[in-house]
């Protein structure tokens, strides 16, 4: 027990509270720590844990790796450029996003990106009135489909043949709509 009142300088305790908790209604204050010595530790993973770089900043490490930092004005994930990915999970979809960090690469609704950006299924592109541009690639027929607000506009079919206005090409030939470029 030790009185209320009591001042001991820090480096003549080493203290042990076992399984008992640390309760107080003041500030625990502890040193900034690093990377690789991170402030609050493991007592059997010493390189994890939570340090600060700067004020106001809070940085995450394991393994003696910096995998997250918060700051005032911007959250950073794999600071440190290691191969580290990123994953976000859906209730339905385990890679709603995907950062795969060695490939330098993002995917949506795939865990294997291959371009720098790689979608998955239908997406959109939207504006303030709720309008919208409707990019659908339809596995049963191979086209990809464009749409305004869920209206299809135009095509291009598993042959490579562009329809705008209609849904089928009417002969092999290619298209058999006008098409009008304005400039």
């Amino acid at each position: 027990d030790i009185n209320a009142s009591a001042a001991i300088a820090g480096t003549k305790i080493s203290p042990d509270f076992g399984s008992q908790n640390i309760t107080t209604t003041g500030i625990v204050k502890i040193a900034d720590g690093s990377v690789s010595a991170p402030a609050i530790a493991f007592t059997d993973d010493l390189d994890t844990g939570i340090f600060s770089v700067a004020q106001n900043t809070i940085n995450f490490t394991t393994s003696g790796v910096e995998r997250l930092e918060i700051g005032t004005s911007l959250t950073v994930f794999n600071d440190d450029g290691a191969d580290v990915d990123f994953r976000i999970e859906g209730s339905g979809e385990d890679n709603l996003f995907k950062v795969d960090a060695g490939n330098d690469r993002i995917g949506i609704g795939t865990s294997s990106p291959q371009k720098l950006l790689d979608v998955r299924g239908e997406f959109a592109i939207s504006n303030s009135n709720a309008s919208y541009w409707d990019f659908d690639r339809d596995d049963s027929d191979g086209s990809l489909k464009i749409k305004d607000t869920g209206t299809e506009r135009m095509r291009i079919d598993s042959s490579g043949r562009l329809l705008i206005g209609t849904t089928s090409s009417r002969s092999s030939a290619g298209i058999q709509t006008k098409l009008q470029i304005e400039g």
